[in-house]
């Protein structure tokens, strides 16, 4: 904690050690990429770049999308969802855009999964205010089960996101097999009773072994041919 406040003879506030090493760690984690606003026609949304195309590619990027139509849906899907009395709320989609994008989507799927997880997180929080705001002990009931009901779909949205981001582990099943005599028959051959050891080794990648049996010598009887 700084105990005592610093000012510059310029009167501007100079930063700590310590508060400059948080600003440029924050500095690292903003989003360069341009705002999305309501057009100026009040219809259709807008990116805030000087050319607007390259805003687009920037969007197209961050987002792993394979077409502006791609992102132009779901910046509209979103609006709505993050709209607040019925009318675009900018500073509530481009939130909601960043999350979107610090879940790091790479592909289409990703991409649809991702978009279902931020919007689940604002109806949570939405359903989170009704029932801090409700007015009858009924509504306020509706809420707190619509919070449950939305929060255990967020949960499973998460691990599906994990999954489904996540390679496959292969199990290698190695099967030891040792043999030993078990009874003997009237002509004098034995027969062998097995007990398998199984043990199952995760691998990551492909694996090769050399399984090399350990062979012993069987006693032979004294009719057996040589």
């Amino acid at each position: 904690m700084r105990n005592s406040y610093a000012i510059g003879p310029n009167g501007h506030y100079a930063l700590s050690e310590e508060e400059q090493a948080m600003c440029e760690r924050v500095a690292n984690r903003l989003l360069d990429l341009p705002a999305v606003s309501q057009g100026k026609d009040g219809r259709r949304l807008s990116i805030e770049h000087e050319d607007e195309s390259i805003g687009r590619v920037a969007w197209i990027d961050a987002l792993s999308a394979n077409s502006i139509n791609t992102v132009e849906l779901l910046f509209h899907y979103l609006s709505r969802a993050t709209a607040f009395g019925g009318a675009v709320n900018e500073t509530n989609l481009n939130a909601a855009l960043d999350m979107l994008v610090d879940l790091k989507p790479t592909n289409s799927a990703e991409l649809m999964l991702a978009t279902q997880i931020v919007t689940m997180h604002v109806a949570y929080l939405e359903v989170a205010s009704a029932a801090a705001t409700s007015e009858s002990a009924l509504q306020q009931e509706w809420s707190l089960r619509m919070m449950v009901s939305t929060s255990k779909a967020f949960a499973s949205q998460l691990e599906t996101f994990r999954r489904l981001r996540t390679v496959p582990q292969q199990i290698v099943r190695v099967e030891h097999v040792h043999l030993h005599a078990a009874s003997a028959t009237p002509g004098g051959a034995q027969t062998f009773e097995g007990e398998p050891h199984v043990r199952s080794i995760p691998e990551r990648g492909a694996v090769h072994c050399d399984l090399k049996a350990n062979k012993e010598e069987v006693p032979r009887s004294r009719g057996a041919r040589k």
